[in-house]
């Protein structure tokens, strides 16, 4: 795993403007990003450097063949190092997983803030 302190958030939304909202809120606090717009390009970039990334921001509703919630659940099965803030409408029924923290609409960039800042620091 890489140095916690410059490992990467990575946010997974289909709405660029959420997407850059989110990205934009994260990097003027200090933290290093990236953005994607579908699970599927999020994965491929966590097959490649899993090991550089210290959280997960997903909507867990998704209009793709993979959904929000299965990015989370891959996530937290092979790469359990990595925490993930899942966005939903609602909490889901059951925990997702040890690692996923459901963030419920509307949320405060301030939530947002204290997940990432304790994902870098390898908080959890």
């Amino acid at each position: 795993m890489g140095n916690v302190g410059n490992r990467k958030i990575c946010v997974v939304k289909d709405d660029p403007f959420l997407r850059l909202e989110c990205v934009s809120l994260l990097e003027e606090a200090g933290l290093p990003v990236a953005g994607f717009a579908s699970p599927e390009r999020a994965l491929a970039f966590f097959d490649r450097h899993a090991e550089d990334i210290c959280l997960v921001v997903a909507e867990l509703s998704y209009p793709n063949e993979l959904t929000g919630l299965q990015l989370a659940q891959q996530v937290a099965a092979k790469w359990p190092w990595i925490n993930v803030v899942a966005v939903s409408e609602s909490r889901p029924d059951s925990q997702i997983s040890e690692n996923v923290i459901v963030m419920t609409k509307p949320w405060l960039p301030t939530e947002l803030l204290a997940h990432a800042f304790r994902a870098s620091r390898g908080e959890g």
